[in-house]
């Protein structure tokens, strides 16, 4: 648009009639010294005319200003130094400058912003690269909830995980040898968990009555892997769907009793009262025997309670406790025989014991009443019952009726009620925990999901003392102190995280009460005392580690069965899980070396009574050292399996020797060949049945002999010193096997299971022809 030029009336106006001030310029340059008057062009919102009302007027007139030349010497600094600047007074730049001179003091000049900011940059910068090398050094040593956190934040923020950490994580522990590997192919050498985990089923488990009694098998159960093998091994020889000896049905596999019935009594004989001395031995062999496993009752509140019922003839005791006391007769009943009958002594039907508690405390009373207590206790020994006459599907579903009325009752988080007493909180706690590592067995036996999730719990671990301890003053004190309660039981866990199930008051504002210098003084002295009974020394709370010359008590021992438990639990979670997202190659590398250097650093530190890679002579083991043992080298097993699975199975690409996978596979072997190293190679099931947790003896049996056929059917050629142990523990397991047959249903079952998959599948040359002449 074209400027317009302003009319002559406003020229004339008086706001153009001011004199113009000149500077001096040559003769001549007329034009160049005239001042250039602005305008406002039309549309224009910028220069210096503005309409006020019907008048146009210009508030603001530019005066050009003169050039005044500095004077010399007089510069200005380009800064001031500290004191003329606290001052506000003008500075000379020098140095000194000239006040600070006059006035004799220091001068002294200080970083510029600029300088103060590159100089920041640079610090923080060296910082994060610190920061990152520790990272990167402690990596490989991290548990595995933790190393998913950093590796979560890496994506976050675009950092690439550099490959050494990841090499680092499969040689970090110097425990762990077995895993310290040379540098390989990780493209060859890598297993997508996908090959082993399924997202769904293949059986329709309401097609028939076998299959709605055994209910889903998982990926992760002994039951499943034997299906796997029996298919795999039809199928290599030519078998498909049809043939006489191809397995239908992952039932076929099934050696548990749940098609069995329960045996049920009319109504009326529910209140019969047991023989006195009948009772006396099963509850002492309970007592003794089942109770430090399975801690689910209050034992010096049942014992008075029981006393009481048999000293009043005319006693009648309410409903609930009826069917606890039958329950623990029903126990024993079911499990002393089998130790007593080569005593010559004989106890009660186990049946009918449990067909009174049914009537008692469950049937038509589990749903129809609110739970208490007592109601929790007793589903919870009504699964521990049906577990241990192997009726596996309808253990796991009361044991989630347990698990849901225990829930009902708040037993999954920590209990601060004022009026609920001491050893009362203490029993709640050994309740939950108890149904808990129920929970991790029948996981490991069913492959199925767990029915507890530890992040919606925060019920503390229980104290490691009997309950006949609890009246002291000392531990009352100790439970009190959520401070010297951590410090107590945190040597003693791996794998649970202690932060996450005791946690202290906290103020409305949402910060946790901080004791006093002086409490946590009190608090370490409480502990220095009580790890004192145990028999270590140690001069404060923070450096009670030293676990290994401790005199371990049946409460200990329960502590380490928890930490396993949720073992267990975090394993089956992040190998076994089948929801997406998977884990990559490197991150199930370093998650199984995780697993395992965390089970070494535990075994290290377990004490000494309870070790039990350290004896020569099983026999003269404690009951706990064998459980814990069982236990073990089950969890070790399920770590190390998805590698055995993708190595046996998957023959489409080679397998380097020194591959991460085989040192985990071997280990996986290793680890079933030690199980069953925890029997005596002479049969006696006396023995088994009164030291060992003879209800998942089973299980652990055959779990073990299934990851041996596994290696001697696809890996194994007979040749080496291991393979020839393979073969020796195998001919062993079936040993056990067939003399527990004699008196067991379902190991006879697991006998003929076995038996006949070696029988079809062996040949002339194979390693499995030599177990077939040994039987």
């Amino acid at each position: 648009m074209a400027s317009q030029e302003p009319s002559q009336e406003l020229l004339d106006s008086p706001l153009f009639q001011i004199t113009p001030q000149f500077t001096s310029a040559p003769a001549g340059s007329h034009s160049s010294a005239l001042p250039k008057f602005p305008y406002r062009p039309a549309g224009s919102q910028t220069g210096f005319l503005r309409r006020v009302g019907n008048s146009i007027v210009n508030p603001k007139v530019p005066i050009p200003r003169a050039a005044h030349a500095e004077a010399p010497g007089k510069l200005r600094a380009r800064q001031a130094c500290s004191h003329c600047r606290e001052q506000k007074a003008k500075c000379t730049g020098r140095q000194p400058c000239q006040r600070c001179e006059e006035k004799g003091v220091d001068c002294i000049y200080g970083l510029r912003s600029r300088d103060v900011l590159d100089r920041k940059i640079a610090e923080l910068s060296a910082q994060n690269q610190l920061y990152r090398d520790l990272v990167y050094e402690i990596y490989p040593g991290l548990d595995i909830s933790s190393a998913q956190k950093v590796q979560h934040v890496f994506n976050d923020l675009g950092i690439e995980v550099e490959p050494t950490v990841y090499s680092k994580a499969r040689s970090a522990s110097p425990v762990n040898s077995c895993l310290r590997t040379t540098t390989y192919d990780t493209k060859i050498g890598s297993v997508d968990i996908s090959f082993t985990i399924k997202g769904h089923t293949d059986e329709d488990f309401n097609s028939s009555q076998r299959l709605q009694a055994m209910g889903f098998i998982g990926e992760h159960s002994a039951i499943a892997w034997l299906f796997e093998l029996t298919r795999y091994l039809a199928m290599k020889s030519g078998l498909g769907p049809g043939d006489e000896t191809y397995p239908p049905s992952i039932s076929a596999m099934n050696y548990f009793q749940d098609e069995a019935k329960l045996e049920t009594l009319e109504d009326g004989f529910q209140w019969t009262r047991p023989p006195r001395e009948e009772a006396d031995q099963l509850v002492n062999y309970y007592l003794r025997t089942i109770h430090p496993e399975f801690p689910v009752i209050g034992k010096l509140t049942f014992c008075w309670q029981y006393q009481s019922y048999f000293s009043s003839p005319n006693a009648r005791p309410g409903r609930r406790w009826m069917a606890l006391l039958n329950l623990v007769l029903a126990i024993a009943a079911k499990i002393s025989p089998l130790a007593r009958t080569y005593h010559g002594k004989s106890t009660g039907h186990h049946g009918i014991y449990f067909s009174r508690a049914w009537q008692l405390g469950i049937d038509h009373v589990a749903l129809r009443d609110s739970p208490d207590l007592q109601q929790v206790q007793v589903e919870g020994l009504a699964a521990f019952y049906l577990l241990s006459i192997a009726e596996i599907n309808r253990a796991g579903r009361m044991l989630g009726t347990a698990i849901q009325s225990a829930v009902a009752m708040g037993l999954h988080l920590r209990n601060s009620s004022i009026e609920v007493q001491f050893s009362t909180r203490e029993i709640r706690y050994r309740v939950w925990w108890t149904l808990f590592v129920m929970d991790s067995s029948l996981q490991a036996i069913t492959g199925r999901p767990p029915k507890t999730d530890t992040r919606f719990c925060t019920t503390p671990i229980p104290m490691p003392y009997r309950e006949e301890d609890l009246a002291d003053n000392a531990i009352r004190h100790l439970h009190a102190d959520v401070y010297a309660r951590n410090q107590l039981l945190r040597p003693f866990l791996f794998f649970t995280g202690i932060s996450d199930h005791i946690t202290g008051p906290r103020l409305a504002g949402g910060d946790q009460i901080a004791g006093s210098e002086s409490r946590k003084a009190n608090s370490d002295e409480r502990v220095t005392q009580e790890v004192t009974k145990y028999g270590a020394t140690t001069t404060s709370a923070t450096s009670v580690t030293s676990k290994t010359s401790m005199t371990p008590k049946i409460s200990l021992f329960f502590v380490h069965t928890v930490d396993l438990s949720h073992l267990t639990h975090k394993v089956i979670g992040i190998l076994y899980s089948p929801q997406p997202p998977h884990i990559s190659s490197p991150d199930l590398e370093i998650t199984i070396s995780s697993f395992n250097d965390s089970m070494n650093q535990w075994l290290l530190h377990l004490p000494q009574e309870f070790n039990f890679t350290t004896t020569h002579n099983v026999r003269s083991c404690s009951p706990q050292t064998v459980s814990l043992g069982f236990r073990f080298y089950a969890a070790r097993i399920v770590v190390n399996k998805p590698c055995l699975h993708y190595l046996a199975y998957d023959s489409t690409r080679p397998h380097p020797p020194q591959s991460f996978h085989q040192a985990a596979a071997k280990l996986c072997v290793r680890a079933a060949c030690e199980m069953l190293d925890l029997l005596p190679s002479t049969v006696d099931l006396a023995w088994l049945y009164g030291t060992t947790p003879c209800w998942l003896v089973l299980h652990y049996i055959m779990m073990s002999i299934t990851v041996l056929m596994i290696e001697l059917f696809l890996h194994s050629e007979g040749q080496s010193s291991e393979e020839r142990s393979v073969l020796v523990q195998v001919q062993k397991a079936l040993r056990w096997l067939k003399f527990m047959s004699n008196s067991d249903t379902s190991a006879k079952k697991a006998w003929l299971i076995c038996n006949n998959i070696l029988a079809q599948h062996e040949s002339q040359n194979s390693p499995v022809h030599e177990i077939q002449k040994g039987q």
